[in-house]
């Protein structure tokens, strides 16, 4: 039964994640992608999982660590090429050439913040720096395929995947968000407001000059509003993000270490108590690296055991930022524009409705960036994320700030995470 799955979580279960995030924030602290220190954090999951799974694997990965938050300070600079271009055609010196200079660039600019940004894309990754990081897997297996002693004949049998996972680095500061709180939602307004005007001022411009009707009285208003919305702009993107040095200066508790936390707390369980498996199944408990340069751990994942996914019937209930027992399983991802499995998101409430944890379906919202379900719903591979936070407050609070410590943590929403965790499993076991 539904019910009898769920009374197998106790607050023994939520202390196990309180504790354990507390020991990864005071011990070793913050953690951005591809530092030592989220290395460190890494391996703390490792020993934890290496408790509990039948294997572990660690799985090193290269990406560029800089370049997803790097589009503000890049497009800053670029901006300022873009404006002086402008200005010169405005003042008629080598009108045409440098308003098409100008054109490019603002066209580039716009292109780093639709492709980077809003649709995490690798499109500015190969100018900066690579660097490594890592994503630790737990595998365990159900009763029957814990029988079989053959790797290769063990996989043959598997019939489906259900992936827990969570990321274990953590992000680097938002300042704006830190110190000007619900002013931050008027700052990036105006960044994203910046970046269309300085594209419409000069392809109004570059127009206007090419058919012959140009005049500095029909360019007078873009004119004046580049000029007032450079500087403000400029500032606010050169000096969006705080220093990833030794690791950072933030800790990441609920974002996203409490959720790896719980993750492998619902692989403390399922070990205990192996017979929730579904027969043919294979559980794995996923910490993911490098969540916070867009996605890159779980893209990696994805890429490299891409066919074996697609293969079995495989689902992710991946979670985010848990930090209230209100509970969210988002329908869509990435800013938005990317569609997450309905049969999967229906199971998700399902399973809550039977947990009596209190869970909705709603879409991700816009500029609200994205989880490690990503490429698993790009790949058209059933993925969900299930989060916790309540909006704006507990974002405007401490998200991406170095108050986003242990302190946050809320064991209420932690154990309710993880009776979800279970309850699905007893409703996949209950469907084959």
């Amino acid at each position: 039964m539904i019910e009898n799955s769920v009374n197998l979580v106790s607050d023994k279960d939520s202390e196990y994640v309180y504790e354990l995030v507390k020991k990864i924030c005071t011990e070793i602290g913050p953690g951005c992608p591809c530092s030592g220190q989220e290395f460190k954090r890494a391996m703390v999951f490792k020993e934890e999982l290496e408790k509990i799974a039948d294997k572990v694997d660690i799985e090193k990965f290269k990406c560029s660590p800089r370049a997803f938050l790097g589009w503000y300070r890049l497009g800053g600079i670029l901006a300022g090429f873009a404006t002086m271009f402008f200005l010169l055609s405005y003042y008629g010196i080598s009108s045409l050439l440098f308003s098409i200079i100008g054109l490019i660039i603002s066209i580039f600019i716009f292109l780093m913040m639709l492709f980077e940004f809003l649709l995490s894309k690798e499109f500015i990754d190969f100018l900066y720096k690579k660097g490594e990081s890592e994503n630790i897997i737990g595998h365990i297996y159900s009763e029957d395929l814990k029988q079989v002693q053959n790797e290769k004949e063990r996989e043959n049998l598997i019939r489906n995947i259900i992936i827990f996972s969570g990321h274990h680095d953590s992000a680097i500061q938002f300042n704006w968000l830190r110190y000007l709180k619900y002013g931050y939602y008027i700052v990036v307004f105006i960044l994203i407001f910046s970046v269309c005007v300085l594209m419409f001022a000069l392809t109004r411009e570059f127009i206007l000059i090419l058919i012959g009707a140009f005049t500095q009285q029909n360019l007078k208003f873009q004119y004046y509003l580049v000029l007032i919305l450079f500087p403000i702009g400029f500032i606010f993107a050169f000096f969006f993000t705080g220093s990833d040095k030794n690791g950072g200066t933030i800790p990441g508790a609920t974002d996203n270490l409490t959720s790896v936390a719980i993750s492998i707390a619902i692989g403390r369980i399922i070990r205990a108590h192996r017979s929730l498996i579904p027969k043919k199944t294979e559980i794995r408990i996923i910490s993911f690296g490098s969540e916070e340069a867009a996605v890159r751990g779980s893209t990696n994942y994805v890429r490299m055991h891409l066919d074996e996914l697609k293969s079995k019937n495989t689902m992710v209930l991946n979670y985010e930022s848990i930090c209230h027992p209100n509970l969210v399983v988002f329908k869509s991802d990435c800013n938005g524009f990317l569609k997450n499995s309905k049969e999967l998101v229906d199971k998700v409430i399902k399973s809550a409705k039977m947990a009596e944890v209190p869970c909705k379906a709603q879409n991700f919202p816009i500029g609200g960036g994205g989880t490690d379900a990503i490429p698993f719903s790009r790949y058209k591979i059933k993925a969900v994320s299930i989060y916790g936070m309540k909006l704006p407050q507990q974002m405007v609070q401490f998200y991406h700030q170095p108050a986003d410590n242990y302190d946050k943590l809320n064991k209420d929403a932690i154990k309710n995470s993880i009776k979800i965790g279970i309850a699905f499993l007893k409703l996949i076991q209950s469907e084959n």
